[in-house]
């Protein structure tokens, strides 16, 4: 072994060590990973009093029990995103891709179900998802678009940082075959030439986007999303609807998420040198914000199928403002 090791090196021997050990250590039994990043974590919820920062929406005990007895599909649905609940609190990311794939398997039961479109490309589906299923829930429960409102305006530096990566820069990732829909679908959402004059406001013609600008283009991505008007490279943008702002955050951060967990080649974000309080955040939003939009979706099925409702909408908007207070009590300004 090489002795003259860059501070960097030696950080990721540390780690590869430390997690060959942990591999070897399991054949005594479950042994919990513990690092720095998962103390912190530990010390500021037992600080703030809590157990979970993603706390459960409730249902209907005795109803649901019922309804989903007799509702087969919904209930298979339910016991798959009941899986999320194992991971927490310290494993967001696979929290994540069980509610991913829960409002997934949803989405496409809601449009085989309701559209009788069972070939749907996932492009289409999220388009129309966004459109015509969660827009007009949220126009009809007040109280749920603030919740949403307000969930939107804390997205982290993080998750903004992470889509302006996927969006303009090249990746030597699995995932970028996935890209090139998802980049077109962005392109159709905010125009050609916004995406153009973000590209020409904040990179170099070396094409290198520097941390400075960097900064600034996430700024300005986050007005998008809380729906401001904005000017790049000398032209004034309208805000986007908030449907268009809805898909933007399905299709091409929640969406490209997915793809990276599923098909890229990254390195474990718990188990690694990236382990911070942003990555916990940044995955506690995207799982989050993903569980809205799916309880959203079960709502506007049950309603079109006159089947009856296991939660209520005002308690769906308690429930996220809830997930959002405590997101902010742990995670302040992102740190």
């Amino acid at each position: 072994m090489n002795n003259r090791l860059n501070p960097q090196e030696e950080q990721e021997l540390a780690w590869t060590k430390k997690r060959v050990k942990y591999h070897n250590s399991q054949a005594k039994g479950i042994i919990v990973w513990m690092e720095q990043a998962q103390n912190v974590l530990k010390s500021k919820m037992n600080g703030a009093g809590l157990k979970q920062i993603f706390v459960p929406l409730h249902l209907k005990e005795e109803f649901s029990t019922q309804f989903l007895f007799e509702n087969a599909k919904l209930n298979k649905i339910h016991s798959m995103y009941c899986d999320n609940y194992e991971e927490l609190p310290y494993r967001p990311d696979m929290a994540f891709d069980v509610i991913w794939r829960s409002f997934e398997v949803m989405s496409k039961y809601y449009c085989g179900e309701v559209w009788g479109r069972i070939d749907i490309s996932d492009v289409d589906m999220f388009q129309r998802i966004s459109h015509e299923v969660i827009l007009p829930i949220l126009n009809t429960e007040s109280q749920l678009e603030q919740a949403f409102d307000q969930l939107i305006k804390s997205i982290p530096e993080s998750t903004l940082r992470f889509m302006v990566v996927r969006l303009y820069l090249n990746r030597e990732l699995g995932v970028l075959p996935q890209l090139g829909p998802i980049k077109a679908r962005a392109i159709k959402i905010i125009s050609q030439q916004m995406y153009d004059d973000f590209y020409a406001n904040y990179f170099t013609s070396d094409n290198r986007l520097l941390i400075v600008d960097h900064r600034r283009f996430i700024r300005k991505m986050r007005s998008i999303f809380i729906g401001e008007a904005i000017e790049l490279n000398g032209v004034s943008y309208k805000p986007l609807d908030l449907s268009d702002r809805i898909e933007l955050m399905i299709s091409c951060v929640l969406y490209v998420s997915r793809c990276e967990r599923y098909h890229g080649d990254y390195m474990s974000p718990f188990k690694s040198s990236m382990a911070k309080q942003v990555t916990y955040h940044n995955f506690y939003y995207l799982l989050t914000i993903t569980d809205l939009f799916f309880w959203i979706v079960w709502y506007k099925f049950a309603d079109h199928q006159k089947i009856g409702h296991i939660f209520n909408l005002k308690d769906l908007a308690a429930c996220s403002e809830l997930r959002r207070l405590n997101l902010d009590t742990i995670f302040p300004k992102g740190k």
